[in-house]
């Protein structure tokens, strides 16, 4: 079983992806991304510049 932000990921129908919504984790210092050894992670950096 796969996990996406401690949610089972799995198709739709066998063969779509399903709505896939970001968790956005913040301190009072900014973000902070902490990934357990061999975990896969994500970022989206909107209006980067």
């Amino acid at each position: 079983t796969v996990l996406l932000n401690n949610e089972p990921l799995g198709l739709i129908n066998g063969t779509d992806l399903p709505e896939i919504n970001p968790v956005i984790a913040t301190n009072g210092k900014g973000l902070a991304m902490k990934l357990p050894s061999g975990g896969i992670g994500f970022w989206v950096i909107p209006d980067l510049k």
